[in-house]
């Protein structure tokens, strides 16, 4: 729903049975199993069945966004303006079940795109959120964080961990993340003869999370390729105890 220009607002009510999951492979040509599929954490165990009902609002605001109408339909300009979003989660009991989790979550971004000058360009996110009123939480309902340790994916280089296991440091209190890239048609390697006139730019990217248990984790990179379709990223990560680990990653967004 957009209940005036550059406001999106979303709401959902659903009622969900969960059941864990299995991932097993009876037979391989190559003699091979699967690994469990089953998150790496200290705390983790198996979710039982449950049911559970859940409210969500959200909304997304930019401010002075214009647009124009292309075949009957809006269509918003890119603007340098910053957009704010909120949502609220509501998990509420039900009594009928043997197990039903419930819980508030309250969550809160900004999110903004900077052209500076006629080429180079800055973009940074931020979020933050928490629970409160928990109760039977299950591993579903945790707060997952954008991570990718495969050496291809489908997510710009912007936004997100590369480092990281899918739930490393996925949370039930409290977190906060920050994203940061500059995009530029000179960095390093541009100013070397053989690449000076290449049609591609260099980029750096820096991005921190805070949870109870990690405060912070940091990511450091450096990419270059075609502004945010393909780019090749090198990174490096860093935990509270110092150096975590280093990769490669190739961004087809």
């Amino acid at each position: 729903i957009e209940p005036f220009n550059g406001l999106m607002f979303r709401t959902s009510l659903s009622w969900e049975r969960r059941h864990k999951l299995e991932n097993t492979v009876h037979h391989s040509i190559l003699g091979g199993k699967a690994e469990a599929n089953v998150p790496r954490l200290a705390n983790w165990t198996e979710m039982s069945a449950n049911r559970i009902l859940k409210l969500q609002l959200a909304f997304e605001y930019t401010p002075c966004n214009y647009y124009r109408i292309v075949d009957n339909r809006k269509v918003y300009e890119e603007t340098e303006n910053p957009t704010i979003s909120f949502s609220y989660t509501k998990a509420f009991r039900i009594a009928s079940a043997d197990r039903s989790p419930a819980y508030t979550k309250i969550q809160a971004g900004i999110r903004q795109t900077i052209n500076v000058g006629l080429f180079n360009k800055f973009i940074w996110t931020a979020e933050a959120g928490f629970f409160y009123n928990r109760n039977g939480m299950e591993f579903p309902d945790y707060h997952h964080f954008p991570t990718v340790q495969r050496t291809s994916t489908k997510r710009p280089l912007s936004y997100g961990f590369f480092l990281l296991d899918c739930y490393t440091f996925s949370t039930t209190e409290r977190w906060a993340m920050v994203n940061t890239t500059w995009y530029t048609p000179y960095l390093l390697i541009k100013y070397l003869p053989f690449f000076r006139h290449k049609k591609f730019d260099e980029g750096l990217h820096l991005r921190a999370l805070a949870t109870p248990d990690e405060c912070p984790y940091i990511e450091a990179s450096y990419s270059c390729g075609v502004e945010e379709k393909a780019r090749v990223g090198f990174c490096m990560g860093f935990e509270k105890k110092g150096y975590r680990s280093l990769g490669v990653t190739l961004s087809l967004a």
